[in-house]
């Protein structure tokens, strides 16, 4: 039986919310019980997204931006453009733009042995589209043993080309910039234009880097390999991962 995720919203938060969700799927060439499978979840709870009755979960809205080829932000707040703009395409290697999101209700992961960390966007793990007009507004919680960094911050991984590395979708990534980065290690790396992605690091020099990751599962699961090189120059930052933390 497929799990419904749902967040807390006020009722009419939760009817716009739907509002904006039945019209991006309407201009979508997709039938309810189609996006309902690319989602996860079943017809009656998408139909409830839709209807108001029940609001999707911050992972569930980005997987909802995802297949619908939307901006979160728009989706989940109602500001900003619905689709990406000029020069929001995703570049080679199915590099995705950060998505600021604003979520009200409690942190999920907030228990008492961990220490709050900034989220700084949606991490693309696959293939598609994402407009980043700001910041984001959401916390996530650190293990306390782990040592503590004012600038360690945190992205949520979207989409499945990290897949084979252990890092799945709606998976908490915390990146800290004063670890040293090690061949093998998953990498959150920002590009100069905004553009960000978490790949697998292979080696570097003065002027490229060379990552790895994997491209979208085929029908029998199976997920073919590819190699990137980024120029050292298109890059702002190149962080280390250095907890994966699934949510729950």
């Amino acid at each position: 039986m497929k799990q419904e995720r749902e967040s807390y919203e006020p009722p009419q938060a939760k009817k716009e919310l739907g509002e904006r969700i039945r019209m991006a799927w309407k201009e979508s060439e997709l039938t309810q019980a189609e996006l309902a499978e690319k989602l996860g979840v079943s017809c009656m709870s998408l139909s409830n997204y839709m209807k108001g009755l029940r609001a999707p979960d911050i992972v569930l809205a980005g997987r909802l931006a995802f297949e619908l080829n939307i901006c979160l932000d728009w989706l989940v707040t109602g500001n900003g453009p619905m689709h990406p703009g000029p020069g929001g395409m995703a570049g080679r290697g199915g590099w995705n733009y950060p998505v600021p999101v604003c979520v009200s209700g409690d942190d999920p992961w907030v228990n008492a042995g961990w220490q709050e960390v900034p989220v700084v966007g949606l991490a693309n793990c696959g293939d598609s589209r994402w407009f980043s007009p700001g910041n984001m507004a959401l916390r996530v919680s650190l293990p306390v043993d782990y040592p503590y960094n004012p600038n360690t911050f945190a992205v949520i991984a979207v989409g499945s080309s990290m897949q084979p590395e252990g890092i799945r979708q709606g998976y908490v990534l915390f990146c800290d910039p004063s670890a040293p980065i090690e061949p093998g290690d998953a990498i959150y790396i920002e590009k100069n234009d905004g553009i960000a992605s978490v790949k697998k690091f292979l080696k570097s020099d003065a002027d490229m880097v060379h990552v790895q990751a994997w491209a979208d599962p085929a029908p029998d699961g199976h997920q073919d390999r590819y190699d990137e090189l980024i120029d050292s120059d298109e890059i702002k930052r190149m962080v280390c991962v250095v907890i994966v933390k699934r949510k729950g």
